[in-house]
């Protein structure tokens, strides 16, 4: 500076290394906030709660939408992101989603996760006021790859609407499969279910002991012909009721017209004879009554040394019924 009598200049030197350093902090950290904010405005739409997390240290800044307008406001900051998720961890995540969780909220994983992909999410519940909540922690890293960008976003409303939708198609999928006359398993649930049990055959699997009952409703087009198609259908669907109500603990399938299959299993596999007892004397007292339906019957059980298709234990069985129902009309 010039001296007060303009004839010298007076040159000092003076250390400013603290007040160079605190303004470059300064200046650092103001750009970060500018670009977070800039950042988290974007990304409030979708997310409740963003942290903005650096690589290499693990410090972060996270901010929370306060308003459907995605403004955002700073809820805290830490040194450690990681450490202080292994608190919130285990402070609200449902205790059935917590390892899970701790595995992906963990610093090397996202590190090699993220070396392959854009970005990986994650699905849990957390509970709030004895209430569960689903939410999706979604990370992915900064374009410069110097910080990470989490969101945590709600998603209740996106699972109820997908157990909605899985309803609805696991309720089309059981109507495709009943039989709309008597509310008994159709042909498609048969050949599902054989296709099943074949796979399970061909691969060698030891398969449950299990047996084939084929019914046939006797004087069906009689009783079409005379009676009437409504009489008919009233006629099918007690045939349906009487092989329900007996096998009880085993599917009963309407394969044809006047055709049903059962699926012996469980205890019914076990009580078979007892079972295809009751049926036959059933059976002949509605023949000696002339009321209840009659319906022969006959059945095969699977063996494994010498079984290597259902088709061959349905073909015992419907010889066995052909045989019974030959024997009804006697």
């Amino acid at each position: 500076m010039r001296a007060p009598d303009g004839k010298h200049f007076i040159i000092s030197e003076k250390d400013i290394n603290d007040e160079m350093t605190a303004e470059n902090m300064r200046l650092e950290n103001q750009k970060k906030h500018i670009t977070f904010t800039q950042i988290a405005e974007i990304l409030a739409v979708n997310y409740d709660v963003i942290y903005y997390v650096d690589v290499k240290d693990s410090s972060y800044i996270s901010y929370e939408c306060r308003n459907i307008y995605g403004e955002v406001e700073v809820q805290r900051s830490g040194d450690d992101f990681f450490a202080d998720s292994r608190i919130d961890i285990t402070n609200i995540v449902h205790k059935s989603d917590r390892d899970t969780v701790l595995d992906f909220v963990d610093k090397e994983h996202l590190a090699c996760t993220l070396m392959n992909q854009k970005s990986c999410y994650k699905d849990y519940r957390i509970v709030a006021f004895k209430k569960t909540h689903y939410v999706r922690m979604t990370v992915q890293k900064t374009a410069d790859e110097t910080h990470y960008i989490i969101g945590i976003e709600n998603i209740n409303d996106e699972v109820k609407k997908e157990k909605q939708h899985l309803k609805a198609l696991n309720t089309e999928k059981e109507l495709a499969r009943r039989d709309e006359l008597t509310g008994v398993k159709n042909k498609t649930a048969y050949n599902e279910l054989e296709k099943s049990v074949q796979t399970n055959i061909d691969n060698g699997m030891d398969y449950l002991p299990f047996g084939l009952v084929v019914c046939d409703t006797n004087d069906l087009k009689k009783i079409n012909d005379t009676e009437g198609h409504v009489a008919g259908d009233e006629y099918i669907k007690k045939s349906a009721k009487l092989l329900c109500d007996i096998f009880d603990h085993s599917p009963v399938f309407r394969v044809g017209g006047d055709e049903f299959v059962i699926f012996l299993r469980g205890d019914d596999y076990s009580n078979r004879d007892k079972l295809m007892q009751t049926l036959q004397n059933q059976v002949r007292e509605n023949l000696q009554s002339k009321s209840g339906p009659v319906l022969a019957s006959g059945m095969a059980v699977f063996t494994p040394e010498k079984d290597c298709l259902v088709t061959e234990i349905f073909n015992r069985a419907d010889k066995a019924m052909y045989k019974n129902k030959q024997n009804l009309k006697k």
